[in-house]
């Protein structure tokens, strides 16, 4: 006969609950590529492991903000890591229910605040890498095309984006065949930049946040986006020769 903690027993009894909660959990928001847990059991067995309490008090949480698509399996490094630094920031963060946090910005936001950070625009500043070469540098725009991972990692400095570590840059590049590109803006000739990761074959536009941003509008702002040779005919916002525009219409 195996005997089992009373803690193991909550543990245990927790994840049966949630279990029931979540049995409709789905995984349509992860890339068709990527090697993910799919069944209910799976998935909740995957982000158990990023809980750093005893008690997996944050499972519930973690498991809300995946089923709102908030996240990917992808992300496990930087999720736990956010978990963590909460848990040890929580002594000095006013709203200590994780409950309360609409997503994981907001849970940052916080978490940055306890450290001190007030700027959470997080600028991003035109330094070239030589992993990386400068494809366009006009009227207030910079971008990037990644070569290695240590220019990704180097671009992806004070940022949420997943390609700051080896196993999701590779992933993505596929030995350079699918590049990332790293886009700079600055709209009003500050040293305040505006930073952004896209890529086109997973048609991926993020923000520092790794939120989606609309890309089209984007390069309506900042209309030197249409003007990348190798980015002609990829996406209809992206491309200024006309000729392309017969591949969408």
């Amino acid at each position: 006969m195996v005997l089992i903690t009373f803690k193991e027993y909550l543990v245990e009894d927790r994840i049966d609950f949630l279990l029931k909660k979540y049995h409709d959990i789905d995984t349509d928001h992860e890339l068709r590529t990527a090697k993910i847990e799919r069944t209910p059991e799976g998935i909740i067995g995957y982000l158990a492991a990023l809980d750093p309490t005893p008690n997996l008090k944050y499972l519930d949480w973690l498991l809300n903000q995946y089923k709102k698509k908030n996240f990917r399996q992808e992300d496990f490094i930087r999720v736990s890591s956010l978990l963590q630094e909460f848990e040890h920031f929580k002594s000095k963060i006013p709203q200590k229910d994780i409950n309360q946090y609409k997503d994981l910005v907001y849970l940052r936001n916080a978490i940055q605040k306890a450290e001190g950070i007030v700027d959470q625009e997080r600028a991003g500043y035109p330094t070239d890498h030589e992993g990386a070469i400068k494809i366009l540098d006009k009227a207030g725009v910079i971008v990037y095309k990644i070569l290695t991972f240590a220019a990704a990692k180097f671009y992806a400095e004070k940022t949420e984006w997943c390609t700051k570590t080896r196993k999701n840059f590779d992933e993505y590049d596929q030995h350079g065949k699918s590049p990332l590109y790293v886009v700079l803006v600055n709209a009003n000739n500050t040293r305040r930049w505006q930073k952004y990761q896209f890529h086109f074959e997973s048609e991926q536009y993020m923000d520092v946040d790794d939120r989606e941003i609309d890309a089209s509008e984007l390069s309506i702002k900042f209309p030197a986006l249409k003007e990348i040779p190798e980015w002609q005919g990829k996406e209809p916002w992206c491309t200024s020769n006309k000729t392309f525009y017969k591949r969408f219409y």
